[in-house]
């Protein structure tokens, strides 16, 4: 898209680079704010979408940002029990398939979590086999919106495989430091009180526990990730 509006406006490819991280990175508050609004009341929704920035604004990775500030929220209405209904199957697909696309990473890190919380809403569930054919269709969406990445991407692994070699170079402020809630800064502070929040509140307000799978399944992949790279040796 970049390219496409570079080529069009006749203006350097990397000045209309910085207009598209600037229009992203906003982009996103916009949509953290949008989507939680359906889960909280508006004030927490704003706070909410003021903490996503704090806690990552990188505009060289908008694509990660944006698809962030889908993620956590699309999570929750989706496979959680929000009071006022979850998402419906078509958009709820629609919109996890361009986050698969946007960026997967997120999906993977959260997946453990989100198997959780399927779980925990099916066990809850009134209707269970209604529930899981919600899930069938919201899958199905997701893989025909994102089919345009993953059918290409799994045909070249499967034709000529594939290496992974970005764990070979992690960044050190990916790798130091396991546990960043621990650490003595304000965002630090700021993720202990959100880590025991979501503890303490479990058993009062609904969306506690979704938020706790998606932690804990996000640990749970780094923990994986961790004992991997000591066994291969991609420290």
């Amino acid at each position: 898209v970049v390219g496409r509006a570079s080529a069009l406006l006749d203006v350097h490819a990397w000045r209309v680079l910085g207009d598209a991280q600037l229009l992203t990175v906003s982009g996103a508050v916009l949509l953290t704010f949008l989507l939680w609004t359906r889960l909280v009341p508006a004030p927490a929704a704003l706070v909410i979408a003021a903490a996503a920035l704090v806690a990552f604004a990188d505009p060289r990775k908008a694509h990660e940002v944006v698809a962030l500030a889908v993620f956590i929220p699309w999570a929750l209405a989706t496979f959680g029990r929000p009071p006022r209904g979850r998402l419906h199957w078509l958009p709820a697909g629609v919109l996890g398939g361009l986050v698969v696309a946007t960026y997967l990473g997120f999906v993977l890190w959260g997946a453990a979590g989100i198997l959780v919380l399927v779980w925990l809403a099916w066990r809850a569930s009134d209707d269970r086999r209604r529930y899981l054919f919600y899930l069938v269709k919201v899958v199905v969406v997701a893989a025909v919106t994102a089919g345009w990445y993953l059918v290409p991407y799994g045909w070249t692994l499967l034709r000529e495989g594939g290496q992974m070699v970005s764990d070979q170079f992690p960044a050190p402020a990916i790798t130091s430091d396991p546990f960043p809630f621990l650490t003595a800064t304000p965002l630090g502070a700021l993720q202990t009180i959100g880590l025991l929040g979501i503890i303490w509140y479990r058993r009062a307000v609904w969306w506690a526990t979704p938020l706790l799978c998606l932690v804990g399944g996000a640990y749970l992949y780094r923990a994986v990730a961790a004992a991997r790279y000591i066994v291969t040796g991609h420290t």
